[in-house]
C-alpha cells in the first residue's frame, strides 16, 4: 500500500510542474549539446550570449510583474484586472524593445540579434504573470522551449550550408525565422484557448500601472541586480577574451544551470505559497526551515551530479572545452548556493523587508566588475572569471539566508 502511494506520488510530481521543468530541462540540455559539438566553443559561446540578452531584456518590465503579483496577494490592494493590465504591459513592453533592437543596432550585432528575439517572445512574456497567479506555471516554460526548437532548427540548417568560415549569423537566419513562426503560433493559441485577442480589444489601458511598478519595484531590483551580476562576466569575457573562452564559459554555464534544475522548480512555486501564507495569515516559520532544509539536501545532491556529468563531457566528448568540468563547478557551486538561499528569501518581499537584500546584491554586482578588471589588469585567464563568481554568490547566500532569519515577523511565528 505504501509502494502504492509512494508511487502515485512520483506519478503526480512527474505530472506537475517539476515532471514539466524536467522535460524542459531535456530539451535545453539536448540543444546546447548539440549546438556545442556542431559549433565549437567560439561560435558557440556567440549564439548562447544572443540567447542569454534575449531573456535578459525582460528586466525592461521595471517590476510591473512583481508589483501585479504584489497586488493579488495583498489583501488590502484592488486586484487589477487581467486584460487590462496584460494591455499595458504590453505598451510597456514594446516600447522597451524598440529601445533595445535600436541601442543594439549601434553596440554589435549579439546584442542586436538579443533585442531582436525578445521581441519575438514578448507575446510569451505578456500572457506569463496572469496565468502564473492561476498556477499555471508551464507557460514560464514556453520561451525556453521557442529558443530551444528555433536553435535546432537553426543547427540543421547550419549543419547543411555551414563551411569552416561560418559564423554565427547563418544559424540565426534559421533560427529567427522559426522563433517568429512560434510566437504567431502562440498568439493564436492564447486567442483560442482564452480568448485573447478578444479580451485586449475590450481593455483599457491601467490609470494606476506606474504604482503597479512601484509597488514591485523593490523585489524586481534584487532579481535585476542578480541578471546584471550574470550580464558582466558575459561582457567582459565577450569584449576581452578569447571566443573560444566565452563558448567554454556559456556551456559551463548551461551544465551548472541544469544541475539547479530541481531546485529552480521548487523556489518557482515556493513564491506563490509564501504568498498564500501571508495572505491567509498562516505561521510560516517552520515553513521556511523546512524549505531550507529541503534546498541544502537538492543542492549536495545537484553539484554531485555536475561533478559526475561535467567530467564525463569533458572527458569524452568536449575535449575541445578546456577547463570545461572546473568551470561547471565553480559556477555551480556559487548558483546552488544562490538558489539554496532562494527557496527562503521571497519571503522577505511579503514581509516589505527586501531592501536588505537588493542592497546586498547590488554590491556583488560591484564586486564582479571590479574582479574583472582584476583578471585583466594581472592578465589571468577566463578561469578566475568563474571563480570569482562562484565566490560571491556563495557569499551572498550566506548573507541572505542570515538576513532571512533575522527578521523579527519570522522569529515570532
Amino acid at each position: 500500500m505504501t509502494k502504492q502511494i509512494n508511487m502515485n506520488l512520483i506519478i503526480s510530481i512527474l505530472r506537475g510542474y517539476t515532471g514539466q521543468r524536467l522535460l524542459t530541462a531535456g530539451l535545453v540540455f539536448a540543444s546546447a549539446l548539440l549546438a556545442a559539438w556542431v559549433l565549437g566553443p567560439a561560435i558557440y559561446g556567440q549564439v548562447f550570449l544572443v540567447m542569454f540578452i534575449a531573456k535578459l531584456l525582460l528586466l525592461g518590465n521595471l517590476g510591473s510583474i512583481s508589483g501585479y503579483m504584489y497586488n493579488f496577494y495583498n489583501a488590502e490592494q484592488k486586484t487589477p484586472g487581467g486584460g487590462d493590465f496584460v494591455l499595458s504591459y504590453a505598451m510597456h513592453l514594446l516600447l522597451f524593445s524598440s529601445v533595445a533592437i535600436v541601442l543594439g543596432f549601434f553596440l554589435g550585432r549579439v546584442y542586436f540579434l538579443g533585442a531582436i528575439c525578445f521581441a519575438f517572445l514578448l507575446p510569451f512574456f505578456l500572457v506569463e504573470p496572469v496565468l502564473r497567479v492561476k498556477r499555471l506555471f508551464y507557460i514560464s516554460l514556453l520561451p525556453d522551449w521557442a529558443l530551444n526548437i528555433s536553435l535546432l532548427l537553426g543547427l540543421f540548417y547550419y549543419y547543411l550550408v555551414g563551411s569552416p568560415e561560418s559564423n554565427y549569423e547563418e544559424v540565426f537566419s534559421a533560427f529567427l525565422f522559426v522563433l517568429g513562426f512560434l510566437s504567431f503560433a502562440f498568439l493564436l493559441w492564447i486567442d483560442w484557448r482564452w480568448g485573447g485577442l478578444r479580451r485586449l480589444a475590450l481593455a483599457r489601458p491601467m490609470s494606476n500601472y506606474v504604482d503597479l511598478v512601484k509597488a514591485g519595484f523593490p523585489l524586481f531590483a534584487g532579481t535585476a541586480a542578480f541578471s546584471l551580476f550574470l550580464f558582466v562576466d558575459r561582457f567582459f569575457i565577450e569584449r576581452y577574451h578569447s571566443a573560444a573562452s566565452l563558448g567554454v564559459y556559456m556551456l559551463a554555464f548551461q551544465l551548472a544551470t541544469g544541475a539547479t534544475l530541481i531546485l529552480t522548480s521548487h523556489n518557482f512555486i515556493a513564491g506563490v505559497d509564501y504568498g498564500e501564507l501571508v495572505k491567509e495569515k498562516k505561521p510560516i516559520g517552520e515553513i521556511v526551515k523546512q524549505r531550507l532544509r529541503q534546498s541544502l539536501l537538492i543542492s549536495s545532491v545537484s553539484i554531485l551530479l555536475l561533478f559526475i556529468g561535467s567530467y564525463i563531457l569533458q572527458r569524452y566528448f568536449f575535449q575541445d572545452y578546456n577547463d570545461l568540468m572546473i568551470s561547471a563547478l565553480l559556477l555551480g557551486v556559487g548558483l546552488c548556493g544562490f538558489y539554496t538561499a532562494g527557496s527562503i528569501s521571497p519571503i522577505a518581499f511579503y514581509l516589505n523587508r527586501q531592501k536588505g537584500l537588493m542592497v546586498a546584491m547590488f554590491f556583488m554586482v560591484f564586486l564582479s566588475v571590479a574582479s574583472n578588471f582584476y583578471v585583466l589588469n594581472n592578465g589571468f585567464g577566463y578561469i578566475w572569471v568563474a571563480a570569482f563568481f562562484g565566490l560571491w554568490l556563495f557569499s551572498y547566500a550566506c548573507f541572505a539566508v542570515f538576513y532571512v532569519f533575522r527578521l523579527g515577523k519570522l522569529r515570532a511565528s
